[in-house]
């Protein structure tokens, strides 16, 4: 996922699914630095656009991520893409979360 941390930016996100490029694309809606990102986006064929909320919330040595995605019945796409964006998120935060533990981890060392 490609874009700037500064409300009105574009965004774009590309993949590869069952051998053919995906793109979604969009602009970041708000942005309360450190803590914060919000941005709207959809995909071709979608009705509508998804509207996802990311938050860190700071707590002592750790650092939960609150996700949310809302929009899905505007969208008119089939009833599993609710529980296939789920699944995306969750394996982007356990990427997230090894980096940043591996950093951590890293500065321990320095």
């Amino acid at each position: 996922m490609r874009f700037e941390a500064v409300v009105d930016s574009p965004l774009v996100e590309t993949w590869v699914e069952d051998g053919r490029q995906g793109v979604a694309s969009g602009s970041v809606t708000h942005c309360v630095e450190p803590h914060v990102l919000g941005f709207r986006w959809s995909e071709d064929g979608w009705d509508g656009p998804l509207d996802v909320e990311i938050e860190l919330v700071g707590h002592g040595d750790s650092t939960p991520v609150r996700l949310t995605e809302s929009g899905f019945s505007g969208v008119g796409t089939p009833d599993s893409l609710p529980s296939e964006h789920a699944a995306g998120w969750r394996y982007h935060l356990a990427r997230l979360k090894s980096a940043s533990e591996a950093r951590a981890v890293d500065a321990d060392v320095s």
